[in-house]
C-alpha cells in the first residue's frame, strides 16, 4: 500500500459510521437536557397519645363522679326578698360558686389535650334568658311561664359569672352571645372562659370559677314559690 492511500484511509470512514456516532451523540445530548436535581421534601407523622381520659371535674368527687352539681340557695323567705327591682340578693342569699377544671380519673391535672386548650360551652335557649338592668342577660326558672299571674319563678333570676383562676366568678355570661360552634356541630355555644370568646381559651392546668347571684326582675310583693334550672355543661378540646 503506498503512504497516500494509507493516509486517506485513515480520513475515510464509511457513511454508516457517521450515523451511528451522531445517533449517540444526540442520545448524549437528550440525556444532558432532561437532567435535573432531585426535589426534597418530607412527610411528618404527628400524633397524641392520651393515657387516660379527662373528666370535668366540679371541685370534689362525687359531683365529679355523677357528671352533676347543685348550686343550692336555700329556702329564703319572701321578706327578706328586696322589693325593688333589679336588687341582688346580697345579704340573704349570696354569690353560690363552682370551680370547674379539667382532671384523669385519678385526680392529676388532665395531660390528655397536650399543648391544647378547654372550654365549657353553654347552650341556654331564649326562652330562659331575659334583659334586666344595664343590658344584664338573666338566666330565669325552668318553671312556668304562661301563667297569667306572675310568680317566683317569673319574678327572680340568675346572673351567672365567670373568671379564671379565681375563686369567684366577675365577669358576667352573655346567655344569649353564642359565637361559638363546633365542627361538624349544629349547635352554636356559650364559652364560659370569656364573655365573647369564639375558641377554647383554658390551658390544662387553668381552671374556671362559675358563680350565681340572685336578682330581682320586678318590684314589689314577691310571691313564693320554687326557683330550679338546669344548665347542660359541654366540654370542649382544641
Amino acid at each position: 500500500m503506498r503512504p497516500l492511500e494509507a493516509h486517506r484511509m485513515k480520513l475515510f470512514l464509511p457513511s454508516s459510521f457517521w450515523k451511528t456516532a451522531f445517533a449517540w451523540v444526540l442520545l448524549g445530548a437528550l440525556a444532558i437536557g432532561h437532567a435535573q436535581t432531585p426535589d426534597q421534601g418530607s412527610l411528618v407523622l404527628a400524633g397524641t397519645i392520651s393515657k387516660t381520659t379527662c373528666v370535668l371535674n366540679f371541685g370534689d368527687a362525687q359531683s365529679t363522679l355523677s357528671g352533676q352539681k347543685t348550686l343550692s340557695f336555700g329556702s329564703i323567705p319572701t321578706s327578706q326578698i328586696p322589693t325593688g327591682q333589679f336588687q341582688g340578693f346580697v345579704n340573704v342569699a349570696p354569690k353560690k360558686t363552682v370551680i370547674l377544671s379539667v382532671k384523669n380519673a385519678d385526680g392529676s391535672t388532665c395531660d390528655g389535650i397536650g399543648s391544647g386548650k378547654w372550654d365549657v360551652g353553654i347552650s341556654v335557649t331564649t326562652a330562659n334568658v331575659v334583659s334586666a338592668t344595664g343590658g344584664t342577660k338573666v338566666l330565669q326558672s325552668d318553671g312556668d311561664r304562661s301563667a297569667t299571674t306572675k310568680t317566683f319563678t317569673l319574678d327572680i333570676g340568675i346572673v351567672l359569672q365567670t373568671t379564671k383562676n379565681a375563686t369567684e366568678g366577675t365577669a358576667n355570661v352573655v346567655l344569649d352571645n353564642k359565637p361559638f360552634t363546633p365542627i361538624g356541630g349544629a349547635s352554636a355555644f356559650t364559652l364560659l372562659s370569656s364573655p365573647n370568646a369564639s375558641t377554647p381559651g383554658l390551658l390544662a392546668t387553668e381552671t374556671l370559677a362559675v358563680s350565681a347571684q340572685f336578682i330581682t326582675l320586678t318590684s314589689g310583693t314577691r310571691t313564693p314559690g320554687a326557683y330550679s334550672v338546669s344548665i347542660p355543661l359541654t366540654v370542649f378540646y382544641q
